[in-house]
């Protein structure tokens, strides 16, 4: 299963609740996977961007330089997929990145045909907020940093269009299957 987090959805604290609970989900079957920050980032990075120029402007411009690169995170990413696989009902990929990096649906598809050969099913469960609320609440942190945009300006400028909560779970959706991708819509807002 593959939790696909937007921002400010409450992702850090179901991440930190599922980590702190690993021996005991998995007892029950359930293994979590790159949950922590940096491997969540590594992983959603090395998938995300593969059709963007991303390795190009890190000076990774030939297929030797990025296996230099990415490399040994692909083999560790393949091994404990395949060991997850194996001795697991169910693996549950957990990340924000997921959201954030992916642009479109080719990347998606780069993505899910990667976990293909380790899992017979892939459920995505998408954590959203309704549109206006979701741009509120980056709008929100954004002014936290000390940003001086009007909102109308912020959210013209500063949002990328798969951001948008629809347009996210469309491309999930169609990549994975309508029927394989529930959306819990949160009702969080910012805290001040």
């Amino acid at each position: 299963m593959l939790h696909i987090g937007a921002p400010k959805t409450g992702t850090t604290s179901l991440q930190k609740a599922l980590m702190h609970s690993g021996p005991a989900l998995r007892a029950h079957g359930i293994n979590v996977l790159f949950i922590d920050d940096y491997a969540s980032r590594e992983l959603a990075e090395y998938f995300g961007s593969l059709n963007m120029g991303y390795f190009e402007n890190l000076g990774l411009p030939s297929l030797h330089a990025i296996n230099e690169r990415f490399g040994s995170f692909r083999s560790i990413a393949e091994r404990r997929l395949f060991l997850s696989g194996l001795r697991h009902q169910t693996t549950v990929i957990s990340s924000e990145h997921l959201y954030l990096r992916f642009p479109n649906k080719d990347f998606i598809k780069i993505f899910i045909d990667f976990l293909k050969p380790y899992f017979q099913e892939i459920r995505v469960v998408v954590y959203t907020r309704e549109q206006r609320a979701f741009l509120r609440g980056l709008y929100w942190e954004y002014l936290q940093a000390g940003g001086d945009l009007e909102l109308a300006i912020f959210e013209k400028t500063s949002i990328p269009p798969h951001w948008h909560p629809e347009t996210s779970i469309s491309n999930w959706s169609e990549i994975v299957g309508k029927n394989y991708v529930a959306v819990s819509y949160t009702h969080l807002r910012p805290t001040r």
